[in-house]
């Protein structure tokens, strides 16, 4: 009887070892046969890739966009701290009050900023090529936008990829839309608001200046500043909480030392 009972638990002990070796060999099969190549087999996550790249663009950008007040290259400007800051109201006569431009108009500074990051647009998309060597890319046309929303900047792109490899099935891409924080909003409705004291004073028996103490109660988040020139020329600067986005922006209006 002790006999028959260790022959048969050999016999189990000998199944449990052959049927390890056969999951062994099944497992090693399928990690030498080579993959089937598909969409996922892609070296970089064509949505990802693009939309960092723009992002990365549209930071960069937004600095000296600011600083100068909504503009790359304003024509009408001032020179402050090394730098030009774009008018947003100028009068060239004595005791009147200026005449404001479109500056702020939030359709022009969209386009400004969609007109300056059209070309790293397509930057972003010929280095998603060159990323997928050995795939087929093909790109369709682009339709580029931005939106200036409060807290965000949204830059829409519609731009059909096409991404193939031998004869796999080929794998679209369409939507590529991007956001990044940014106070711009908020700069442009509180540069719009001080614009407005200035045009609405009683010059010259009044000075024209905004509140700006006023306006920093109703806006906790940012601190608002100006520095008079020689020739009451006013620069205005819109800050952050902390200091980190930075909006200027200039008027020449009702010069009360002539």
């Amino acid at each position: 009887m002790l006999r028959k009972g260790l022959k048969k638990e050999g016999q189990v002990t000998l199944f449990i070892i052959f049927g390890i070796l056969i999951v062994g060999a099944i497992v090693a099969l399928f990690m030498i046969l080579p993959k089937p190549e598909t969409g996922e087999g892609l070296k970089k996550d064509p949505y990802r890739m693009v939309q960092k790249c723009l992002a990365d663009k549209l930071n960069d950008a937004l600095p000296l966009f600011q600083e100068q007040g909504g503009y790359f290259n304003p024509l009408d400007y001032i020179i402050y701290e090394d730098g030009r800051v774009a008018y947003y109201c100028y009068t060239s006569e004595k005791k009147e009050i200026c005449l404001r431009n479109d500056a702020l108009f939030k359709p022009r500074l969209e386009e400004e900023i969609r007109r300056k990051l059209a070309n790293g647009v397509e930057e972003c998309f010929n280095d998603l090529v060159e990323s997928e060597g050995g795939y087929d890319v093909s790109l369709g046309q682009t339709d580029f936008s931005i939106e200036i929303l409060p807290d965000t900047i949204i830059a829409k792109i519609k731009k059909e990829v096409v991404i193939s490899r031998g004869g796999e099935e080929p794998v679209k891409y369409s939507n590529f839309d991007v956001s990044v924080n940014s106070p711009l909003f908020d700069f442009i409705r509180i540069a719009n608001e001080i614009l407005n004291q200035e045009v609405s004073c009683n010059c010259p028996d009044e000075s024209c200046l905004a509140d700006v103490v006023g306006l920093m109660r109703e806006n906790r988040d940012y601190k608002i500043t100006f520095s008079l020139g020689s020739r009451y020329e006013t620069v205005y600067t819109l800050k952050d909480f902390y200091g980190t986005n930075v909006f200027n922006f200039a008027i020449k209006n009702c010069d009360k030392t002539l």
